[in-house]
């Protein structure tokens, strides 16, 4: 049985910001879509994988991440099926995630030093933040 939902339920899902520090961007929307699948995924929306379900999701993923993205969104190409979850995730993906340069990704990672202060397990944390946020680090550091 579906969950239903309340406008009074989303307010705890804030809108991403697309105009915000473009150099977090990736980080800011990576951590935003865990938040919105995590809530999602609380209210019980997505329960199976039949197309009203997808359909659901990606009318509250757009609706949760607010006017700014969807004035961005509508002009991708391949998002007009509303019922493909998946494409419209992908796409907004594609738009808000950079694509990073590994060399230089590979360069900031092997140049990191722990911070006067910094304890190690808190550098321990900055690198491997850092490697999952990049997904471009040499396979071999992982």
């Amino acid at each position: 049985m579906a969950a239903s939902l309340k406008v009074d339920d989303l307010s705890s899902i804030k809108p991403f910001d697309p105009h915000g520090d473009p150099s977090n961007g990736g980080r800011r929307w990576r951590r935003w879509t865990k938040s919105f699948c995590l809530y999602a995924d609380s209210k019980g929306l997505i329960q199976a994988d039949s197309a009203a379900n997808k359909a659901q999701r990606r009318v509250l993923l757009l609706h949760s991440a607010g006017k700014d993205v969807q004035e961005i969104f509508e002009p991708l190409a391949d998002t007009s099926a509303a019922a493909d979850y998946a494409k419209a995730e992908k796409a907004l993906n594609d738009c808000f995630i950079p694509k990073v340069n590994s060399t230089y990704q590979n360069h900031v990672f092997r140049g990191m030093e722990q911070q006067d202060g910094e304890s190690v397990a808190q550098f321990v944390t900055r690198l491997k933040q850092l490697v999952k946020d990049s997904e471009v680090i040499n396979p071999i550091i992982r």
